[in-house]
């Protein structure tokens, strides 16, 4: 959509409505464009998209030549740190693919969650846990964002439906598996079960996911956007998934598991009024792309990601990356300087539990009864790189 209104602008043309007709009865005064292009000449135009579950989205675009009439800078909110008020972490006992059903049972309204995804099922669980771990009220539930982080999303229901449309043909597309398999499900099921009225976003397709979730969560609340953000990062276990990524090189004899976990994110100032029990400091979040080709790309990736360029925090204590292993984990370590401490995690893992991996390490310190200061680096099998600090709150940055 976005695309044609840009060509339509660019080229002076507003493209006709293709295979339909006026119907003047029903809409006597709707100005459809119907037959030949009509003659254009915007200066501004606005595309609007509305989704499942309340997930909707605009972009509003305009001439290269007009006058700005909105500041280009976002607003900054006063400097506030941003801590971690609740967690939570769902999967399966050690060296499972699976959650016993048990796991979610009683977790959500049993009606509500019937026909869901399993994958939105597990963000929904995973979100009501942190919210209760957090302590928040339907009011404040209510007025938070929600940030939803998956490699794969709804693995089985998208699987489903497309299988059916090419063994079928186009007319048997299944609504409901239609419905559960698009890419921003997760947001909107978790804005559904939790009654979020804030900001939504899904993130996937990476192993970076959940990091990006946490990255794009936490410029939000800096920005002075809102004063709470509920991120969740799940996983659905498929088989077929599986297969693909070993015809691929990207994944070894492991299954993937699937898996929940959440954190409750807020501005300092806000948790202090409402008395919170404070579970870490969310110190920063760096995100880096490759900006060249081969491996000399992807060190430079890694050493943003890890504060040795670009200045990010680096903590008294370890830097988190994936296991012995693993190729990733390999490159990480080799990029950090000497001396750095790190923590090798997953590497005793029986399974993969992709976009959770990273994020396995944040929740466990948080859950955690000891201080700790750590940055988790991370590494996609595309080259990006990110990476994640916190510390306890009485711990020395």
């Amino acid at each position: 959509e976005l695309a044609v209104v840009l060509a339509a602008m660019e080229r002076g043309t507003l493209p006709a409505t293709a295979h339909t007709s006026p119907d003047r009865d029903a809409f006597p005064d709707l100005d459809l464009v119907v037959g030949e292009p009509r003659p254009l000449d915007a200066a501004h135009a606005v595309v609007v998209s509305l989704g499942f579950g309340g997930a909707d989205a605009a972009i509003a675009v305009e001439r290269g030549d007009i006058e700005p009439v909105l500041d280009p800078d976002p607003p900054v909110a006063e400097a506030d740190e941003i801590v971690a008020t609740g967690a939570s972490w769902l999967v399966p006992e050690r060296g499972g693919l699976e959650l016993d059903d048990d796991a979610l049972d009683g977790l959500d309204d049993a009606r509500a969650v019937r026909r869901l995804a399993r994958f939105a099922r597990l963000v929904r669980a995973a979100g009501i846990l942190a919210v209760r771990d957090a302590g928040l009220d339907e009011a404040e539930v209510r007025r938070s964002s929600a940030f939803v982080g998956t490699r794969f999303g709804a693995a089985g229901y998208t699987l489903d439906y497309y299988d059916e449309l090419i063994r079928d043909g186009l007319g048997a597309g299944n609504p409901l598996y239609f419905a559960e398999s698009v890419p921003n499900i997760g947001s909107a099921q978790l804005s559904l079960g939790l009654g979020i009225e804030g900001t939504t976003l899904s993130v996937s397709g990476t192993m970076l996911a959940g990091i990006e979730a946490i990255h794009l969560a936490r410029r939000h609340l800096v920005s002075g956007q809102a004063d709470r953000a509920i991120v969740v990062v799940a996983e659905e276990s498929h088989p077929r998934v599986a297969d693909v990524l070993r015809r691929l090189g990207l994944l070894d004899d492991r299954g993937i598991a699937e898996g929940a976990a959440a954190i409750v994110l807020e501005r300092a100032g806000v948790a202090a009024d409402r008395g919170a029990r404070v579970r870490g400091t969310l110190a920063d979040t760096v995100l880096a792309w490759p900006d060249r080709e081969g491996r000399a790309g992807i060190r430079q990736a890694i050493r943003v990601a890890a504060g040795m360029d670009g200045g990010a925090w680096t903590p008294d204590g370890d830097v988190v990356i994936p296991g012995s292993g693993s190729s990733a984990g390999r490159v990480v370590r080799a990029m950090l300087p000497r001396g750095v401490r790190t923590t090798l995690v997953g590497s005793e893992d029986r399974v993969e539990r992709q976009s959770l991996a990273p994020i396995a390490p944040l929740v466990e310190r948080l859950l955690g009864t000891e201080r700790f200061a750590s940055r988790v680096v991370w590494v996609d099998p595309t080259g990006a790189a990110g990476s994640v600090g916190i510390a306890s709150v009485s711990s020395d940055r």
